[in-house]
């Protein structure tokens, strides 16, 4: 399994190149605090079919890179996607473009998301293979938010850390999640 980590800041489309040439079977790519253009990930494309795991975590303007990895670079086979402290852009159109084009996740990270509400996690009912979902530090999500997840019977890993919306009459609708350790 390759992996390589891409630290900020990125610099020229070139180095996507430079990647898809020297790692064709790349799984993993990080681009947490990445500074540069969304857009250079447009030259992913050839990574369509063997990237599976993708790092945004503060990343600026995170929508347009999530559109961007969806749409322009057709990244099919993603399996787990962290978003973590992605305070601007990570909105309710973000999640359902994900859970549109990468219904097959199995992780997915949210931390510090601050944006997302409960109307944000109506569409995750989409993920029927999600296994992990973090939302630690999510203020607008309460119990009435918590009702949406209750309907993923695969989740194993659920983190609600300092959500403090959520009370014990919310945390009653999970009990459908048999799997959650």
């Amino acid at each position: 399994s390759e992996c390589l980590r891409v630290a900020a800041p990125l610099g020229e489309e070139d180095v996507c190149n430079v990647l898809v040439r020297q790692f064709p079977k790349l799984e993993s790519l990080d681009m947490s605090v990445c500074a540069t253009d969304y857009q250079v990930l447009s030259h992913l494309g050839p990574l369509r079919n063997t990237l599976k795991d993708v790092s945004l975590c503060r990343t600026p303007q995170c929508d347009s890179w999530l559109e961007t990895l969806a749409m322009v670079s057709g990244i099919q086979n993603l399996e787990s996607l962290d978003l973590g402290a992605c305070t601007i852009g990570v909105s309710t159109e973000s999640i359902d473009l994900l859970t549109t084009f990468w219904p097959q996740l199995r992780v997915l990270k949210l931390c510090a998301c601050t944006n997302l509400t409960n109307d944000s996690l109506q569409s995750l009912k989409n993920l029927r293979a999600l296994e992990e979902l973090r939302l630690d530090g999510i203020n607008n999500i309460t119990d009435t938010g918590i009702v949406h997840i209750g309907v993923l019977r695969t989740l194993k890993i659920l983190s609600m850390n300092r959500l403090f919306g959520l009370t014990d009459a919310g945390v009653v609708n999970l009990r459908e999640c048999k799997e959650l350790r």
